[in-house]
């Protein structure tokens, strides 16, 4: 058996820090409930490759006193600068399908394709201490339509919508990995989205 890319390690590592470090600290927040993650409960293939490629759904949050289920979908950071009040969705740039493509595609069908309902973004500190730094909450939708139909800017400072921002080839860098559109938590409180960050 070929030992894991380093892609997969990241992610492992991503879903044991979101489980053991986030998930305490935004429970109460988002009413409570078990976490599980969808490996734990799903076969790998159709975890990894259908309800993470396709849907990009991480983990389900089980609310057993309304007998209610949905899905988050995560990211995890570790900023060694400042840390920017952002969430930060996959964009192909016009040239494939990448994150933002495909919620924005399942929010436009009529047909009830399953997206997350919440995304949590959070920022720790550099390994191995895995500190939570800062993380927030908000609805998928409410981002994805902040990036359809919002007002694209330049950057960070810019008092627009959103910007797209490109990482840097590295070690772990792919052409899906690169183009992320970029949403200041002040865009969501001034168009009303409901949005938490809780910050140490």
């Amino acid at each position: 058996m070929s030992a894991p890319s380093e892609i997969t390690k990241r992610i492992i590592d991503t879903a044991d820090v979101f489980v053991r470090v986030v998930w305490p600290v935004i429970q109460s927040t988002l009413g409570g409930g078990d976490l599980v993650a969808v490996e734990e409960v799903t076969d790998k293939r159709f975890a990894k490759e259908y309800l993470d490629k396709y849907a990009g759904i991480d983990c389900w949050q089980v609310r057993h006193d309304k007998s209610q289920i949905r899905g988050i979908a995560r990211r995890v950071q570790r900023p060694i600068r400042k840390l920017f009040e952002t969430f930060t969705i996959r964009h192909g740039n016009g040239r494939y399908a990448c994150e933002f493509e495909k919620r924005l595609a399942s929010m436009r069908s009529t047909d009830g394709w399953i997206r997350p309902a919440v995304m949590a973004q959070a920022y720790l500190t550099p390994k191995p201490n895995d500190q939570l730094r800062a993380v927030g909450i908000a609805y998928m939708d409410d981002l994805i339509a902040i990036v359809a139909d919002g007002e694209q800017g330049t950057g960070y400072k810019d008092p627009r919508d959103w910007y797209m921002h490109k990482t840097m080839p590295g070690k772990y860098a792919e052409k899906d990995l690169q183009h992320f559109a970029v949403i200041p938590i002040e865009t969501l409180r001034r168009k009303g989205c409901k949005v938490k960050w809780i910050c140490d």
